[in-house]
């Protein structure tokens, strides 16, 4: 690579490692953004491998400071959310593919025998289909439970939805529906809980006033910092970017 024209292929950064440089002729800056272990960077027609150094330069800090953790597996490794476990076996009909059947209370995700467990992007393949898993479920692992909690609180939503989000677990219109990551599946049930009261206490308090978070605690037994801070804190089974 070098001078100025338009770039798409790798370089070395020496902090982020080997970096995907995509070309898109509608970009009017650099944009950078991890995906599947490494830094993929969107860079403008004509620009400069000097240029594209200079910018990884400065954005190396923020970039390893968000930088993904990808979950290890191994066989027999297991996720316990309770109400249902997600197990990963070994199978050697299809080698080179990794397979399930959501079920509750458990589901295996089957991978074939020629994938290497210990390989980041056999581990990213494993997390998404884990996370497809809980997606598929989430219906009936969420929805009864926060429908059960919003009728202890004489609460009612206009209507109960499953969401994506990964880091947006939860929210409620202005219309009152409310919506729930699937990804809340892996949390433990008090932390579940916590969402559903969240957006619960939003059909009173569509904001995050003092009022909110009063009324929030209130639903929660007094225990909201505790359960903000495990929320936080929480070691995700499953890569969250």
């Amino acid at each position: 690579m070098g001078g100025s024209r338009a770039m798409t292929g790798t370089v070395s950064h020496p902090l982020l490692g080997e970096v995907e440089v995509v070309n898109n002729s509608r970009s009017v800056r650099l944009t950078a953004r991890w995906k599947s272990g490494h830094v993929r960077l969107t860079v403008p027609n004509a620009i400069s491998e000097k240029e594209i150094m200079h910018a990884l330069d400065s954005m190396a800090p923020k970039l390893l400071s968000c930088k993904p953790r990808h979950a290890s597996y191994a066989d027999g490794h297991t996720i316990d959310c309770g109400d249902l476990r997600i197990i990963v076996t070994r199978q050697s009909h299809r080698p080179s593919e990794i397979m399930a059947t959501p079920k509750i209370p458990v589901t295996c995700i089957e991978v074939g025998t020629s994938l290497k467990l210990d390989s980041p992007e056999v581990s990213a393949m494993i997390s998404r289909m884990t996370c497809r898993v809980a997606e598929a479920l989430a219906e009936r692992l969420l929805l009864p439970r926060a429908m059960r909690l919003a009728a202890e609180l004489d609460l009612h939503p206009a209507e109960w939805r499953i969401g994506s989000g990964r880091k947006v677990l939860g929210t409620c219109s202005s219309r009152g529906v409310i919506t729930l990551s699937y990804m809340i599946v892996f949390l433990p049930l008090e932390l579940r809980d916590f969402i559903v009261l969240h957006e619960l206490a939003h059909l009173r308090e569509m904001n995050h006033s003092p009022r909110f978070h009063a009324l929030l605690g209130q639903y929660c037994g007094g225990k909201e910092a505790r359960l903000r801070l495990a929320l936080r804190t929480f070691d995700w089974p499953v890569a969250k970017h």
